[in-house]
């Protein structure tokens, strides 16, 4: 195989964002993105940022749109489908 890169997973670092805490939950993250159930919708997830606070009520808010539904719950934390593409750090397949 001629892949460039052969690791199931890319962390995608921003130049212009930094964690501002350990990222504790990383892997039961991946252990969730293996689960067979995530892998025909789960492609990316974004980090917080102060951008994505409270991000289900600002969508709401601003543009009318419940997004709430689409939430998906993790031992973790959850996942919220974004309306618009972040630049943010990000973990993608």
């Amino acid at each position: 195989e001629n892949a460039l890169i052969s690791t199931p997973y890319v962390l995608i670092g921003q130049h212009d964002n930094f964690f501002v805490k350990d990222v504790s939950y990383l892997t039961s993250l991946i252990s969730y993105l293996e689960e067979d159930h995530t892998s025909s919708w789960l492609q990316c997830v974004h980090f917080p940022s102060t951008a994505t606070l409270h991000y289900v009520e600002k969508v709401k808010r601003r543009y009318d749109l419940d997004i709430s539904k689409f939430c998906v719950g993790y031992d973790g934390g959850s996942f919220i489908p974004l309306v618009f593409w972040f630049g943010r750090t990000h973990l993608a397949r």
